[in-house]
C-alpha cells in the first residue's frame, strides 16, 4: 500500500499514527474489503478508502540538499490507470513531516477519481484512541457523511460545529455511535485540522492550503463498534482525511496528461493543553489568558502579541522549541493572536477555536 506506518514523536518517544497489530480484512471500500493495518495510506480512485492499500508499490528515497530526505512511493491504479504518488518530506531539526499526494492521467483517454490521505491516528502512545479524543475543525458546520447515532441527522446533512443540539461533537465521548463529516471548503474554513488526546496531552496536527485541498474530513468509531471487525485485540484508531475534492459523493475529472494534487505538514504535539490555531510555523493553544506556543523549528527572540475581548492589545516576548513549548500568561483572555518572528515577520496569526 505504499503507506506511512509510523510517526514517532522524538520528545515522547511515541507513534502518534495507529499500527494494528494483525493485517485483517475488514469490510470496508468500494472491493468490499479493506487492510486496515494502519499509518497513513492514500486512497484512490474511488471514495472510501479506494482500490489499491493493498497493492505493491514503487519506493525510492531522494537526499535532500538541506540534509533531510522525501521518501516517493508510487503505484498505478489498475482499474483507470491513474498513477498515485505519495511523498514524504523530513527536515533535520524540525518537529513536523511534509506528506505531497498526488493524482495524475498517463492515460490517452479521461479518466475520473478521487484521491485521499487518510490518517489513522491513535496519539498518546497507547495505540489506542481515547474515548475523549477532540477533533479540532475551523469551521462553523460539518455535513455528515455518515453515522449510527440516531439523534444527529442522516449522512449528507448539515450540523452545526462544534455544538449541535447541545452536544459538544468536538469531544468524542458525547457521541452515541459512529461519526464522520466533511468539513466543506470555505472561506470560513481555517487552513489546519487536529486531534488532541487530553488524557495523554498529546496529539497530531496538519496545516494545508484551503485552495489545493477541498476535501477536509474526519471519523471516529466512538463506543459503538467492537475492533474485532479490524483487528485482534483492543487498539483503536480515528481518522483525519484530506482530499482533491470536498466529499465522497464528488469525483475529479483527467483529461489525458492531467493531474491534481496538494502538499500537509504534520507536526505532533505534546503537553500544550490541546490546538487552537495552527500554521506551518507551529501550534498554539488558548486556555483563558494563558497561550501555549510549540513551534515546528527552535525560535527564540519572538514576540506573542494578543487582541482582548476589549480591543486592547498586548504583547509578550517568548522563545520555544520543538520539544519543549513555551507558556505565556496574558492580563486577559484572548480574542485574537499573532505570533511575529525577530525580524517581525508574522509566523501565526488568527483567532483561536475554542
Amino acid at each position: 500500500g505504499g503507506r506511512l506506518y509510523e510517526a514517532v514523536y522524538k520528545p515522547t518517544g511515541h507513534n502518534e499514527l495507529y499500527r494494528n497489530p494483525v493485517v485483517k480484512p475488514a469490510p470496508f471500500s468500494g472491493k468490499g474489503w479493506w487492510l486496515g493495518v494502519g499509518g497513513m495510506e492514500w486512497a484512490a480512485p474511488t471514495d472510501e478508502h479506494g482500490l489499491m492499500e493493498y497493492l505493491p508499490w514503487d519506493a525510492s528515497v531522494t537526499r535532500n540538499g538541506d540534509g533531510g530526505a522525501t521518501v516517493t512511493v508510487a503505484a498505478a491504479d489498475r482499474m483507470t490507470g491513474l498513477r498515485v504518488t505519495g511523498a514524504i518530506t523530513l527536515s533535520p531539526e524540525e518537529g513536523a513531516y511534509t506528506v505531497s499526494a498526488r493524482m495524475e492521467n498517463r492515460t490517452s483517454t479521461q479518466q475520473r477519481g478521487q484521491l485521499w490521505t487518510n490518517a489513522m491516528v491513535a496519539p498518546g502512545g497507547t495505540n489506542k484512541v481515547s474515548p475523549r479524543l477532540r477533533f479540532v475543525m475551523p469551521t462553523a458546520e460539518m455535513v455528515v457523511h455518515s453515522t449510527n447515532d440516531t439523534s444527529l441527522p442522516a449522512e449528507r446533512s448539515t450540523v452545526s460545529w462544534p455544538v449541535h443540539g447541545g452536544r459538544d461533537l468536538a469531544d468524542m465521548s458525547t457521541w452515541q455511535g459512529w461519526l464522520g463529516g466533511f468539513a466543506m471548503p470555505s472561506a470560513a474554513r481555517g487552513s489546519f485540522a487536529a486531534v488532541y488526546n487530553p488524557d495523554a496531552d498529546e496529539g497530531l496536527v496538519k496545516t494545508f492550503s484551503n485552495r489545493e485541498m477541498p476535501g477536509l474530513k474526519f471519523f471516529g468509531w466512538g463506543s459503538s463498534l467492537n475492533p474485532a471487525v479490524y483487528t485482534d485485540g483492543d487498539s483503536s484508531y480515528a481518522e483525519l482525511w484530506g482530499g482533491i475534492t470536498p466529499t465522497f459523493w464528488d469525483y475529479a475529472v483527467f483529461p489525458p496528461g492531467s493531474g491534481l494534487g496538494w502538499t500537509e505538514r504534520w507536526q505532533p504535539v505534546a503537553r500544550t493543553g490541546g490546538v487552537s490555531l495552527a500554521s506551518a510555523w507551529g501550534t498554539a493553544s488558548v486556555a483563558g489568558s494563558t497561550v501555549c506556543l510549540l513551534p515546528v523549528r527552535r525560535i527564540e527572540g519572538a514576540t506573542l502579541a494578543v487582541t482582548h475581548p476589549d480591543g486592547s492589545r498586548e504583547t509578550a516576548p517568548f522563545s520555544a522549541y520543538p520539544d519543549r513549548p513555551a507558556t505565556v500568561t496574558l492580563s486577559g483572555p484572548v480574542a485574537e493572536l499573532e505570533v511575529l518572528g525577530a525580524d517581525g515577520t508574522v509566523l501565526l496569526k488568527g483567532k483561536p477555536v475554542r
